[in-house]
């Protein structure tokens, strides 16, 4: 809908009372206030200067799913040298730019909900020609700005140092890069005053960055993803209520897995989709993990080691629905003093505590024999072009060492599934790189055999379970199961359940930086969101988006069919 007004400068302002406003300035007036009190509606009311991309002369906006009063069809990325020095202004109304970086998997959802605002611009940046216009153009919405430019502040360049002059200009910047380009991006942002939110966990880099950052007052908030992120907000808040009513806490354990919904797993190799880079999944292989059982503290080694640690999980809905198995996620005992388990900070008290990583029963194991054939040392030969062409120089299909007939069979077709016996199936390298190590052709392979169609559904599965002493009840223990499942994609245009998770979850952070009470709660410094301001805020909101946790509790304890379990 639109509304033709005066021109602004014939607006009320903010001192005139509403009895010497015009019918137009009322409907208007409300229509803010509408908007204001269904923050999970795609609804907000603009005020359009005359130069605004797309609109009319004064003319104000009611936005819904795409903005009526302009849109960004045909619009192509501007050039970042000039954009940053021009910034758009809404007239008579309080404007808020916001820069984000990457136009990936995850973006869309994160663009759409900071968008709803029509007083907040979001200039989407990314490298990949005519990818930050392409998602502009999707959402239809004028205050969405596509810029193409290399975000990679660790390179000098007259594109690094466009984007660093946006970041000043902006009132908060979302990171949606990968992990290895944030601390650039961070530094930049402590520079300039520009408050920060990623997706990925804290390292090292960011740690050496917070007194810095506290320092100048810039809070950076970073793990505001699905795992780390969705995960620390919901844990934290459950176990908040738990300590409310005065229970200890004396086992947690939390999984988390992004998986194709069961009819897309069942006609799919390793019944696995990436909904991010394959290398990414390799990489996180490769971290050892810790967890207490039983009391006694266990570490597990990574790559073959932690996959042959993988159990099967028989949880709860999850156990009773899926076919499932998990991984132990990196060193779960870091969590304790995060979440205020154990006592005297330490772990006295605690009989468990485990994080996991949800797969379907049976990917550990074809997981391990791939990567038994992707030596990281090796490379493809210059004259290989097909995949056939790489499996005989590899000797993919030779029986292996150990290796039984049935295991055998098993490989090879798993093999021929992925398409790494095929003649016509091309070795490619990513990038411009000459030369290509055999595990980044395997990791292409599956980019390009294992990526979701635009009508494949997914699905994210977390689930806590929380085993709780209640002193002042005698001592019984009960247990609490948190569960979410969420389904996404399935059409063309419909963001995946790990987009919306990832994406969501981010931009309501940047949401919290943008207001100066959000900011003032976590002051500067590099923060996560186990922090009370931030679970607290934002828990609500997510499940104003439809990601909300299912609850249930026991007086008995679960049962855990095998042994091994944790």
């Amino acid at each position: 809908m639109t509304v033709e007004l005066p021109s602004p400068s014939l607006m009320a302002g903010e001192n005139d009372t509403a009895s010497s406003w015009t019918p137009i300035e009322r409907l208007v007036s409300r229509l803010r206030e509408l908007a204001r009190a269904r923050p999970a509606a795609s609804a907000s009311i603009t005020i359009l200067p005359p130069t605004f991309p797309g609109g009319s002369a004064g003319g104000a906006a009611a936005t819904g799913t795409a903005m009526a009063g302009g849109t960004v069809d045909g619009a192509a990325a501007s050039p970042l040298d000039t954009a940053a020095s021009s910034l758009p202004q809404l007239a008579g109304s309080p404007t808020q730019h916001v820069t984000l970086l990457g136009a990936g998997f995850c973006a869309l959802p994160a663009l759409e909900l900071l968008s709803r605002d029509g007083n907040t611009f979001v200039h989407l940046v990314s490298v990949e020609p005519g990818a930050a216009a392409a998602l502009c153009r999707q959402l239809g919405r004028a205050n969405v700005l596509p810029h193409e430019a290399d975000a990679d502040l660790a390179s000098p360049s007259a594109s690094a140092a466009a984007v660093s002059e946006l970041i000043g200009r902006s009132d908060a910047v979302l990171s949606l890069l990968p992990a290895r380009m944030h601390a650039p991006v961070a530094r930049a942002c402590v520079a300039q005053g520009t408050p920060l939110v990623t997706a990925s966990y804290v390292d090292d880099c960011m740690r050496e960055l917070s007194p810095a950052a506290a320092a100048a007052g810039v809070p950076i908030l970073v793990e505001m993803g699905l795992d780390p992120g969705l995960d620390h907000i919901s844990a934290c808040e459950l176990l908040a209520r738990v300590r409310a009513r005065g229970g200890l806490v004396r086992e947690f354990r939390s999984v988390c897995g992004g998986l194709p919904s069961a009819e897309v797993a069942a006609r799919t190799p390793l019944a696995y989709k990436f909904s991010w880079s394959p290398q990414g999944v390799f990489s996180a292989l490769e971290q050892p993990a810790a967890f207490l059982r039983d009391g006694k503290c266990e570490l597990v080694g990574g790559g073959d080691a932690l996959l042959a640690s993988a159990r099967p999980y028989a949880v709860g809905r999850l156990g009773n629905c899926y076919r499932l198995e998990v991984i132990p996620n990196r060193d779960a005992l870091l969590y304790a003093p995060l979440y205020g388990l154990g006592v005297a900070g330490g772990l006295g008290g605690l009989r468990a505590l485990f994080r996991g990583t949800l797969r379907y029963e049976g990917f550990a194991a074809q997981m391990a024999m791939l990567r038994s054939l992707m030596s990281a040392s090796a490379t493809v030969p210059g004259g290989v072009r097909s995949w056939a062409e790489l499996a005989r120089h590899l000797r993919l299909l030779d029986a292996r060492r150990g290796e039984g007939e049935a295991a055998t069979r098993v490989r090879k077709e798993l093999l021929r599934e992925l398409g790494a016996l095929s003649p016509a199936e091309k070795v490619r390298a990513p990038g411009t790189r000459t030369q290509l190590s055999v595990r980044d052709a395997f990791c292409a392979l599956l980019a390009r055999q294992l990526a979701y169609a635009e009508d494949e559904r997914d699905l994210v599965l977390m689930q806590h379970e929380v085993v709780v002493e209640w002193p002042a009840e005698g001592g019984v223990e009960t247990t609490i199961l948190s569960t979410l499942v969420l389904a996404g994609g399935g059409a063309p245009g419909v963001p995946s359940a790990m987009a919306r998770t990832v994406g969501l979850t981010a931009a309501l952070g940047v949401r919290l930086l943008l207001s100066e009470r959000g900011r003032a709660s976590l002051g500067g410094g590099v923060h996560i969101p186990t922090h009370p301001a931030v679970w607290g805020a934002l828990l609500p909101l997510l499940e104003a988006e439809g990601v909300r946790f299912d609850e249930s509790c026991s007086a008995a304890p679960l049962a855990r069919p095998d042994p091994g379990a944790v």
